[in-house]
């Protein structure tokens, strides 16, 4: 059976945030003391008493404002409603019901759904609570979900709501997919365009989205978990506004970069900008796949405001299952030069020429394919999900230790190993330790002697080999157990006896709290020192005789 979904509704600024982040038990939602700071709907795993759920957090409820983000933030939030199969209804405990209360109250009486009325913001048991049985919603629950107060008998109610059956669920092979990249380049417009509905919020104005916006999918038959980020900023523009609301942004554009397989870094069709090689830099340091697409190509080209397919998606589904089309190759495909690049659609003057670009300013990510689309027509982004989806295989490729040697010999004897001061470095041999990311060790005679330049050949023969498009190779050079230089010798020595003080200690610990046991002493009890635990059995053993 599917996860129970459980919303956390109500008007801005009673607190929905800082409960989601509570019964999520992290901090996904950014939280702050002015109303609006959550807009779109936000997901996260939470365990009810032993159950997993799904958490849904939506923006504030307010049907009377008609200007801004208000009119999406409620149609947001109405979608959260109609999905979720528990509704948690949160008002502020220390004010009368307002206006806003009163039509939340009714239109989630019209759902037919459980709903749970949780009165937020009481920090201290013995403040006076408003009347909120006025809204005819049942019994309510005082809680602080600042604090913690009440937050336990809340999940007990909703324990109580949840469907008995209890059954394990599948192991999960989804591909996490993050769209990131600067402020105001179409990351939501891609986002709701794969979606086929209006998932994130989208505007003009840059900085709309500020979370890190969860939302599965299927995508021709394979599972998906798509991540919309928030525009990322220079450091010292964030510095400069000094909110924390920016702060929590950039942390949560992070932690998505962490948490995906894939990253789809979305450069704007103006160009290459400094925070472009920043961004890029972080996924490549976390050992990412990475795909670029330069988006708004429909600003540069005419022939990219060509609408090639219709969405014929479901526009309430949660889950959105893509149609089945038939295989096409793709546009525009990625610059490497591996054996299974797939072929390539021929490129015009001004894509090849912001390819040059993109390889200019981004070197270290010269791995990625690179794609142009254009979110408003949908040119290009199906082909573009589907590459992002290929190159994910990329991550976990292992190859045999005899293959990857055979391949490295063959290049050492196209170009030959140098010899440095006199003296001629030797590789040994080479395996692979790790994947996602790939990590190769080579073993070798004087790695500290042997070229950076050498290194890059070798990589780009293998990559040339093996198909780890769009993936980060990493390559370690070690020495040879028996090729240690004396001073290698000497702090492998050293390494060796302080390991073994380290042992000795802890079974003299692990001794001393045997020993405790026996008097009925907890060896987790503070003691000045051994003298002191020495004095204290002896007071024990006197007091037995």
């Amino acid at each position: 059976m599917p996860k129970p979904l459980i919303a956390i509704v109500g008007r801005p600024n009673v607190g929905k945030s800082t409960l989601f982040n509570r019964l999520a038990k992290q901090r996904i939602a950014v939280v702050e003391d002015f109303a609006g700071t959550t807009r779109d709907r936000l997901y996260a795993d939470c365990d009810i008493w032993g159950r997993t759920c799904s958490l849904i957090d939506t923006g504030g409820f307010d049907t009377h404002e008609t200007e801004g983000y208000t009119p999406a933030i409620v149609e947001q939030a109405q979608l959260a409603i109609d999905e979720a199969d528990i509704i948690i209804f949160v008002t502020d405990g220390r004010e009368e019901p307002t206006t806003l209360d009163y039509d939340v109250a009714e239109l989630l009486r019209r759902t037919r759904k459980p709903v749970i009325l949780a009165l937020n913001k009481v920090d201290n048991p013995q403040m006076p609570v408003s009347n909120m049985y006025a809204l005819r919603l049942g019994e309510p629950i005082i809680m602080s979900a600042a604090t913690g107060i009440g937050v336990a008998e809340l999940t007990e109610h909703i324990e109580e709501l949840l469907p008995r059956e209890i059954e394990e669920y599948p192991k999960d092979d989804t591909i996490k997919v993050a769209i990131v990249g600067r402020p105001n380049v179409g990351k939501s417009a891609l986002t709701n365009d794969l979606l086929g509905f209006q998932r994130s919020i989208v505007s003009p104005v840059a900085g709309t989205t500020r979370d890190a916006i969860d939302t599965p999918m299927t995508w021709k038959g394979q599972k998906v978990l798509l991540i919309d980020t928030a525009g990322m900023r220079r450091k010292s523009r964030v510095k400069a506004d000094k909110t924390a609301v920016e702060y929590h942004m950039v942390l949560r554009s992070l932690r998505a970069i962490e948490r995906a397989d894939v990253v789809i870094l979305v450069l704007d069709s103006g160009g290459v900008a400094e925070q472009d090689t920043k961004i890029a830099g972080y996924a490549h340091e976390a050992g990412k796949a990475i795909l670029t697409v330069v988006n708004k190509w429909d600003l540069i080209e005419e022939k990219a405001t060509e609408t090639p397919r219709s969405s014929t998606r479901s526009e309430a589904a949660p889950v959105v299952e893509a149609v089945e089309e038939p295989e096409e190759e793709p546009k525009s495909r990625g610059q490497g030069r591996d054996k299974d690049k797939p072929k390539e659609a021929r490129r015009s003057l001004a894509q090849k020429d912001y390819s040059g670009m993109i390889e200019r300013y981004l070197p270290f990510i010269s791995y990625a394919p690179i794609h142009f689309t254009s979110a408003e027509s949908s040119w290009g982004v199906e082909a573009m999900f589907d590459d992002a989806l290929d190159i994910s295989k990329n991550l976990h490729l292992r190859i045999s230790t005899g293959v990857l040697n055979d391949t490295i010999r063959r290049a050492m004897s196209e170009h030959s190993l140098p010899s440095v001061k006199g003296k001629q470095i030797k590789i040994r041999y080479a395996t692979q330790a790790e994947t996602s990311p790939p990590c190769i060790i080579i073993f070798c005679s004087a790695p500290d002697l042997l070229h950076f330049s050498y290194v890059r050949f070798l990589e780009n023969s293998i990559r040339r080999k093996f198909p780890f498009r769009g993936v980060p190779l990493k390559i370690e050079l070690r020495r040879g157990s028996g090729e240690m230089s004396k001073e290698e010798r000497l702090k492998a020595k050293r390494d060796a006896t302080l390991q073994e003080t380290l042992e000795r200690e802890s079974e003299t610990r692990a001794a001393k709290a045997k020993r405790l046991e026996e008097f009925g002493v907890d060896a987790e009890d503070d003691f000045d020192d051994d003298a002191t635990v020495v004095e204290y059995m002896n007071e024990e053993t006197d007091a037995q005789d």
